[in-house]
């Protein structure tokens, strides 16, 4: 934490919203030190009423999505997915973001 960061207000989320969150972030980073040859990753978190996102962004080479077995992304995708959220990620020459949006409240999200 910074000191020019806003305070994160202490919320609670559901167990599987949290537990997703906290998986995104660690394979996220996991794939940070393993490929990226980065020297900077940066995790973020924000939310609304309905959405909590967490992004990992590094300043790593970057990667070709076509080309990389999506073993572990495909498994982020699913667990994300099964909650009622989504997965982006954005890779070119210059870092990677991965962001993960998880509805943190039941029925239809938009």
């Amino acid at each position: 934490h910074r000191a020019d960061d806003p305070p994160v207000p202490e919320v609670r989320y559901l167990l599987e919203v949290a537990g997703a969150a906290y998986v995104v972030v660690a394979e996220g980073l996991a794939n940070v030190l393993t490929h990226s040859v980065a020297t900077e990753a940066t995790v973020t978190r924000s939310a609304s009423d309905s959405w909590l996102r967490v992004a990992i962004a590094d300043d790593g080479r970057g990667f070709d999505a076509g080309a990389v077995k999506e073993s572990g992304l495909r498994g982020l995708r699913d667990r994300v997915a099964a909650l009622g959220g989504h997965v982006e990620i954005e890779g070119g020459g210059s870092g990677t973001c991965l962001e993960a949006s998880l509805p943190t409240t039941p029925g239809p999200h938009v």
